[in-house]
């Protein structure tokens, strides 16, 4: 949970020394900070034992529903619900902020305070969340845009319909899994397998609708 804390920090921290005047710094700076910790992780991963700490590492950068308890449960759930209020709250500001910053300026946007909540609520989520049930990737990609297609820009809408066809398509790539085959796989390898041609359509239909 530290880790993925300090990832982020680094991000933000690097973005901030660079000066995100374009999109593209926060997402380089993100960039940075992910191959950083990666190796931090693959020298925890030599000194791990082989015969029981390595293959859970493993298993956990894969991710799984499996692990999850009720207590796993009552830790998960106040910080969801905390950080979803944040950014409820804060959703109005969320887009203005969209339409740029000098512009979310003018119109008496605190853009720092702003941009800092909207980063720190969902990383709170995300770290909690990947500490119980580890790396499943894909997911946060994907749905975001599954559902702008649905429910257009406007963040709110946007927020909530992201949560919940989120878990809907989690749910029901745990129950494919659990349902094919004697050996259950890791819940990473069906969403990276569904994610990734979704993502690239997604892609290829967005550069088609890009002008020029």
């Amino acid at each position: 949970m530290l880790f993925g804390l300090l990832a982020v920090a680094a991000a933000y921290l690097i973005a901030s020394v660079c000066g995100r005047t374009e999109t593209t710094t926060p997402v380089l700076a993100g960039v940075v900070a992910s191959n950083l910790f990666q190796a931090l992780l693959s020298v925890i991963k030599i000194y791990a034992g082989t015969d029981s700490q390595l293959p859970s590492i493993t298993f956990w950068l894969m991710g799984s529903l499996g692990k999850g308890d009720m207590q796993d449960a009552k830790t998960l759930l106040p910080v969801t619900l905390a950080c979803l209020l944040v950014l409820l709250l804060f959703r109005r500001q969320t887009d203005v902020l969209s339409t740029g910053e000098e512009e979310a300026q003018s119109l008496g946007v605190n853009v720092r305070l702003v941009s800092f909540l909207v980063i720190l609520s969902p990383t709170r989520m995300t770290v909690v969340s990947v500490s119980i049930c580890g790396v499943i990737g894909w997911v946060g990609l994907v749905v975001p845009h599954i559902s702008r297609m649905f429910a257009g820009a406007k963040f709110s809408r946007l927020l909530v319909l992201s949560f919940l066809i989120g878990g809907f398509f989690l749910l029901l790539m745990d129950n494919i899994i659990r349902g094919v085959g004697s050996v259950e796989l890791p819940l990473g390898v069906p969403t990276a397998l569904v994610g990734t041609p979704v993502f690239a359509a997604l892609l290829v239909r967005s550069r088609r609708r890009t002008p020029g």
